[in-house]
C-alpha cells in the first residue's frame, strides 16, 4: 500500500486528500498524538481562516471558540476551540483548533453535509495552523445529567444571575402544567395546590458534567437525587479527618480538584463517609466547559461505588453560591444525577473491552465517502 509521504499514514482515505492538496500531517496511529483514544484521528494542514465544513449531517451538541493562543506547552492541551457534531448513528465528530471567534453555528442546530461550521486556526496544543479532525463513539458531556434545584420565589431571577456567569449552565424551561382528568376529594385538591405552587417556585439549572472513568454506571432512566453539601476541607486530603463527616451521610457531596488526593481517592473518602454520588470541581479557572473524561491514576482503589462526575470550575462556583442562597432562607439546594439518554453505547463498549471499570472515548475509522466534501475539503 502507498504511504503518505508527509506523515507516514497508510490510510486510503489520507491518500486521496493527498492527490487532491498535499494538506495530510497526520494520520492513524501515530506516535506524536494519534494514538490510544486518538489512533482513528487525522490532522490537516491548512492555512488560518479556511472555512471547516461538515463532514456529516447531524445535531451540534458542543462549540467553544473563546481560546485565543496554542503552542506545544502542556497548558495548551485543553485549550483548542472546537465544534462537536452527533450523528444519527450516535456518534460525534469533532473538530479542534479552531480560530478564536470564528464557530457560525449553535448548540442543538442541525447541520448538514458541507454546511460552514467554522474557521481553521491554530488555538490549542499545536505545533502551527492544522485541523483535527476525528469520530468517536460517545461525547463527555452527554454522558451524565446534573441538576440544581431551587426552590423558593426568587429562585428563576437568581439563577439567571448564576447563569450569567457560567458558560457551562443553563436555566431549564418549566415544566408545562400536567392535564389531569382524575376527580379529587377536597384534601386531594389543597394537596395538589401545594404542590402547584411549589412547582411554580422550583427553578431548574441543567450543569454540564462527565462522568469519571471509575465511577457507578447507571442504569438508563434511573436518577439519584439529595441535598448537596460541600466537603470540608474541599480538596478532601489524604488522611485527614473530614470536619463535616456527620453531614455527608446521603448527599450528594461537592469536592475541589487538586490537593495531595487523587480524583479516585477523594471519591473513595467520599462514598466511604456515605455520600450517595460525588461531584469534582476542575481547578482550572480557564477551562470554562467540561472538556476531559476523569481517568483512573495511581491508587489501591480501581473503581467507586457512587456515580462520580467532573464539572467546570465556572460551574462549582455556580453550585457553590446556589448554595450559599438557598441556607441564607433556610432551604435545602438539591441535586439530581442520571445518566444522559445519549450515552446508550456504554454497554456496546464494556462488553467489547470488560477490563475497564467505565467506558472511555475511542476514536473511529473514518470512511470519506462522499466526493462532494473531499472536492470540497481541498479548495
Amino acid at each position: 500500500m502507498a504511504v503518505c509521504d508527509r506523515c507516514g499514514c497508510t490510510s486510503k482515505n489520507a491518500m486521496r486528500m493527498q492527490e487532491e492538496k498535499d494538506i495530510c500531517v497526520q494520520g492513524n496511529h501515530e506516535d506524536f498524538s494519534h494514538n490510544e483514544t486518538l489512533a482513528h484521528a487525522y490532522d490537516f494542514d491548512i492555512p488560518v481562516g479556511t472555512d471547516v465544513l461538515a463532514a456529516r449531517e447531524g445535531v451540534v451538541v458542543d462549540a467553544a471558540s473563546f481560546f485565543r493562543r496554542g503552542g506545544l506547552q502542556p497548558k495548551y492541551k485543553s485549550r483548542a476551540n472546537f465544534v462537536v457534531v452527533r450523528h444519527d448513528d450516535g456518534t460525534y465528530g469533532r473538530y479542534f483548533h479552531l480560530q478564536a471567534r470564528s464557530i457560525v453555528v449553535e448548540k442543538g442546530q442541525y447541520v448538514a453535509l458541507g454546511d460552514i461550521l467554522a474557521k481553521s486556526g491554530a488555538t490549542g496544543y499545536v505545533g502551527g495552523p492544522h485541523l483535527h479532525f476525528d469520530v468517536t463513539d460517545l461525547y463527555i458531556k452527554e454522558t451524565s445529567r446534573l441538576c440544581c434545584f431551587l426552590r423558593h420565589e426568587s429562585s428563576r431571577a437568581l439563577a439567571r444571575r448564576l447563569v450569567q456567569r457560567c458558560e457551562s449552565a443553563y436555566v431549564a424551561s418549566p415544566s408545562p402544567p400536567q392535564n389531569d382528568t382524575v376527580t379529587r376529594t377536597d384534601d386531594s385538591e389543597a394537596k395538589n395546590d401545594q404542590d402547584s405552587d411549589s412547582a411554580q417556585n422550583q427553578t431548574t439549572i441543567e450543569i454540564e458534567s462527565g462522568f469519571a472513568t471509575f465511577s457507578l454506571d447507571m442504569v438508563m432512566g434511573d436518577s439519584i437525587c439529595g441535598s448537596c453539601v460541600f466537603a470540608d476541607p474541599p480538596t478532601v486530603p489524604i488522611g485527614r479527618q473530614l470536619r463535616n463527616a456527620q453531614d455527608i451521610a446521603g448527599k450528594i457531596v461537592c469536592c475541589r480538584r487538586g490537593g495531595d488526593s487523587t480524583f479516585i481517592e477523594k471519591a473513595a473518602a467520599l462514598e466511604a463517609a456515605g455520600a450517595l454520588a460525588v461531584v469534582i470541581i476542575d481547578s482550572d479557572k480557564s477551562m470554562r466547559s467540561v472538556l476531559r473524561l476523569i481517568g483512573t491514576t495511581q491508587s489501591d482503589h480501581t473503581s467507586c461505588a457512587v456515580p462520580v462526575v467532573l464539572v467546570s470550575f465556572q460551574a462549582g462556583t455556580l453550585i457553590e453560591r446556589a448554595l450559599r442562597e438557598s441556607l441564607k432562607i433556610d432551604a435545602a439546594l438539591e441535586l439530581e444525577l442520571a445518566r444522559h439518554e445519549h450515552f446508550a453505547s456504554s454497554e456496546r463498549k464494556k462488553a467489547q473491552n470488560p477490563s475497564l471499570p467505565f467506558v472511555k472515548p475511542m476514536t473511529q475509522p473514518i470512511h470519506f465517502g462522499t466526493n462532494a466534501f473531499l472536492s470540497k475539503v481541498s479548495r
